[in-house]
């Protein structure tokens, strides 16, 4: 089994050099792992979290709510080009089909909740007038910074 030192930024950076990133079917955290590693983290911080049901996703300088098709989207492209080990220790394609897809996405959901329940908490509004937008992302709960893992 895969830890989260297998899929550091720079060990996926080396695979994607040698033009492949082999996952094992039947191991969706891993797979799960490594679509974060490559498309959800920027200078250390991960950039999507699931919070309450729905995916957020880091956009210039806030959280914006992510749809369940686009993150869907996003899982079937990542393992179209990601291969796994056939017969004889071969690369193949990984070759994804509804199962797999809906297995990852569920691995994903896991993986991008937050690591510390206080970090999505509702910030409370002392006083003063802040902008509409500002104020409405406050209550949200949604920090304006990336988290750091």
């Amino acid at each position: 089994m895969a830890t989260d030192e297998s899929f550091s930024v720079a060990a996926l950076r080396k695979m994607r050099e040698r033009g492949k990133v082999i996952l094992d079917p039947r191991d969706p955290m891993q797979a799960a792992r490594a679509l974060v590693t490559a498309r959800f983290v920027s200078d250390d911080h991960r950039l999507l979290h699931r919070h309450r049901g729905t995916f957020w996703r880091f956009q210039l300088n806030h959280y914006a709510s992510a749809d369940q098709e686009t993150v869907r989207a996003e899982v079937w492209t990542f393992l179209e080009q990601a291969q796994r080990r056939g017969q004889g220790s071969k690369v193949v394609p990984f070759k994804p089909n509804r199962a797999r897809v809906s297995d990852v996405l569920d691995a994903l959901e896991r993986r991008t909740l937050p690591t510390d329940a206080g970090l999505f908490r509702p910030h409370r509004v002392r006083c003063g007038v802040r902008s509409r937008r500002a104020r409405s992302a406050t209550l949200a709960g949604i920090p304006r910074r990336p988290i750091r893992d």
